[in-house]
C-alpha cells in the first residue's frame, strides 16, 4: 500500500514538472536530444510505473548516468564546431578587401558572416571576421 502511494506520488510529481517546469527551463534533455528518444523524465516515469521507486532506482542511475555522457558528447560536439568556426574567421581575418567600399572584392563565407550581401554591403557586425568593422 505505502509503496504503490509512493509510486502514484512520484509518477504525479514528474508529471507536475513535465507540465510546468519543462517546458520554460529553455533547454532540452541531453539524452532525448542525442538518441532522439524519451526524455529523462518521461523515462523515469516509465521506470517508476514499471519496477517502482525503490526497484527501478538503479535504472534511474543507470539512465541519469547516460544522459550525462550524452551530454558530454553533445558539448564536445558544439565544442568542436565551434573551434573549427574560430579557425575559419582567422583564415579569413587575413584577406584584405579592395576598394573604397568595405565589401569590394569580399569573398562571403555564409558560415561566418549571417547576413552578407555583396551588393549592399549588409554584414552583420558581430561575425564580421575582421577586427574593424564599419556598421553603418
Amino acid at each position: 500500500m505505502l509503496r504503490a502511494m509512493l509510486r502514484a506520488l512520484v509518477i504525479f510529481l514528474i508529471g507536475l514538472y513535465q507540465r510546468y517546469l519543462s517546458p520554460y527551463k529553455g533547454y532540452r534533455c541531453a539524452h532525448a536530444a542525442f538518441h532522439h528518444g524519451l526524455s529523462c523524465s518521461a523515462a523515469v516515469k516509465e521506470i517508476v510505473r514499471e519496477h517502482g521507486v525503490l526497484g527501478g532506482l538503479p535504472l534511474v542511475r543507470l539512465r541519469f548516468a547516460q544522459c550525462h555522457a550524452a551530454y558530454l558528447q553533445l558539448s564536445a560536439e558544439r565544442n568542436e564546431t565551434e573551434e573549427e568556426r574560430k579557425r575559419r574567421r582567422r583564415r579569413n581575418a587575413t584577406r584584405t578587401c579592395g576598394g573604397d567600399d568595405f565589401c569590394d572584392g569580399w569573398l562571403c563565407d555564409a558560415a561566418d558572416l549571417n547576413a552578407c550581401d555583396l551588393g549592399g554591403c549588409d554584414i552583420d557586425c558581430a561575425d564580421c571576421p575582421i577586427g574593424d568593422c564599419n556598421c553603418h
